[in-house]
């Protein structure tokens, strides 16, 4: 068990975008990955049974909980009026693209993956 703490102290070191560690949700991620790792050894009978040390571990990195951030509903109709009245300004950004682009976000919750 003492390797597995020792991996999951490097990943913890490790930098991802923007040059910051791995978070402790990312970190869970890898630890989770490693554990179905083990279970599948066992299963195959190539570790004995019962053999998974990042099971055994009685701590482990969390995910950071996060409050959910909103508009209020008059809030979200200016922002709306707002995309909806915005003159072309770049030749990247398509205007005509933006309110219905807002007006999906706001209206489904979809995070960016979700909606583009």
């Amino acid at each position: 068990m003492s390797d597995v703490r020792a991996w999951t102290t490097h990943l913890g070191q490790l930098k991802s975008h923007g040059n910051r560690t791995l978070s402790g949700g990312t970190v869970r991620h890898h630890l989770n990955a490693l554990s179905n790792l083990f279970r599948r050894a066992q299963e195959e009978e190539v570790v004995p049974p019962g053999f998974n040390p990042v099971a055994a571990m009685m701590e482990k990195p969390a995910a950071r909980r996060l409050e959910a951030r909103w508009l209020e509903v008059p809030d979200a109709a200016l922002f709306l009026e707002a995309a909806r009245t915005l003159p072309p300004r770049s030749s990247e950004l398509r205007a005509d693209l933006v309110h219905p682009l807002l007006a999906t976000f706001l209206l489904t919750g979809g995070r960016r993956a979700e909606v583009l």
